[in-house]
C-alpha cells in the first residue's frame, strides 16, 4: 500500500465528510470515534495525525475509520471497492458512491 496515496484517499474522505454533514469536526473527534468503534481505549489525536501524514493503521482500525468517514474501506486501504457488503448507508459503495478521478 502507497502511503501518499492512503494519505490522499484518507484527506479526501475527511473532507467529503465535512462537506456531506456540514459540521467541521476535529481529528480529536475522529480518533475517539474510530476508537468507539473498535471498543478501545480512546487512540490519541496524534495517532490519527500520522495517518493524515502518511502513516497507515492496522486493517481492523482502516474499517473503523471508513465506517466513521462513510466511504468504501477497500477504497480508503487499497483504492479500490471491495466486495464487501455495503454499510446501511446509501453514500457507501453502489453507484451512488463517487471516488476521485
Amino acid at each position: 500500500m502507497n502511503n501518499k496515496e492512503f494519505r490522499d484517499r484518507l484527506t479526501w474522505s475527511w473532507f467529503r465528510y465535512q462537506l456531506l454533514k456540514q459540521e467541521q469536526r476535529s481529528q480529536l473527534w475522529l480518533s475517539g470515534e474510530v476508537s468507539r468503534r473498535l471498543g478501545r481505549e480512546p487512540l490519541s489525536q496524534g495517532t490519527v495525525s500520522r495517518w493524515f501524514r502518511g502513516a497507515v493503521p492496522d486493517l481492523e482500525s482502516m474499517g473503523a475509520v471508513a465506517a466513521t468517514l462513510e466511504v468504501d474501506p477497500g477504497w480508503l486501504a487499497f483504492g479500490s471497492q471491495s466486495r464487501a457488503p455495503a454499510p446501511d448507508n446509501p453514500m457507501i459503495g453502489g453507484s451512488e458512491f463517487s471516488q476521485p478521478g
